[in-house]
C-alpha cells in the first residue's frame, strides 16, 4: 500500500514538473523578438516583441506594420531657364504638355511641345517616362523614347526645344 502511494506521489510530482517546464518554454517563445522584413529594404529589422497586447500574431503570418506608401517628389528644372521649375508628387500618372486643360505639368512657352507630350509614372518604386505620340518626340539623355524608359535624378528630358533636368526625392 505504501509503495502504491509513493508511486502515485512520484507520478503527480513528475506531471507537475512537466507542466511547469512546458509553461516556461511557452513563455520564452512568446517573448522572442520577431524579425519582420522591411518592405523598402532587402534587410531584416528587429521591430518589437510579440508580447505586445495590441498585435495578435500567429506563426508564419505576414504582418503589415503601416499603410503608408512612400511617394516620390518629381522636380523638373528647365536647363536654359532654371527659374522655370515644376514639382509634382508621384501618386498618379503625371502628364506633361502644352495644354493646361490636359496636362498636370503645363509647359506653354514652347510651341514645339504637344498638348499631351509625355507621361511619367511610378511603378514598383521605379519611375518611367513614356512618349504620348508627340509630334516632335521625347528624348532622355539624347536618346529618343520609343515606348518607355526608366528615369532617375540627373536625367535630362528633351521635349520640343525645352530640356528639363530631373530630380527625384522620396517623401
Amino acid at each position: 500500500m505504501i509503495i502504491i502511494l509513493c508511486i502515485s506521489i512520484a507520478a503527480i510530482v513528475a506531471f507537475v514538473v512537466a507542466m511547469i517546464i512546458s509553461h516556461i518554454k511557452k513563455k520564452k517563445e512568446e517573448n522572442v523578438i520577431r524579425e519582420i522584413a522591411d518592405p523598402f529594404e532587402n534587410t531584416k529589422t528587429e521591430m518589437f516583441s510579440v508580447e505586445r497586447p495590441v498585435y495578435n500574431y500567429d506563426r508564419g503570418t505576414t504582418v503589415q506594420l503601416f499603410n503608408e506608401v512612400r511617394k516620390a517628389k518629381l522636380t523638373l528644372t528647365d536647363v536654359n531657364m532654371p527659374a522655370r521649375r515644376y514639382t509634382a508628387y508621384m501618386n498618379k500618372r503625371i502628364i506633361i504638355g502644352r495644354s493646361a486643360a490636359k496636362a498636370d505639368i503645363c509647359i506653354d512657352y514652347d510651341p514645339f511641345i504637344s498638348s499631351t507630350h509625355c507621361a511619367i509614372e511610378m511603378r514598383n518604386g521605379r519611375i518611367y517616362l513614356m512618349d504620348l505620340q508627340s509630334s516632335n518626340k521625347t528624348y532622355v539623355n539624347n536618346n529618343q523614347v520609343i515606348s518607355e524608359v526608366e528615369i532617375s535624378s540627373g536625367c535630362i528630358i528633351k521635349m520640343g526645344r525645352v530640356s528639363m533636368h530631373v530630380e527625384v526625392s522620396i517623401v
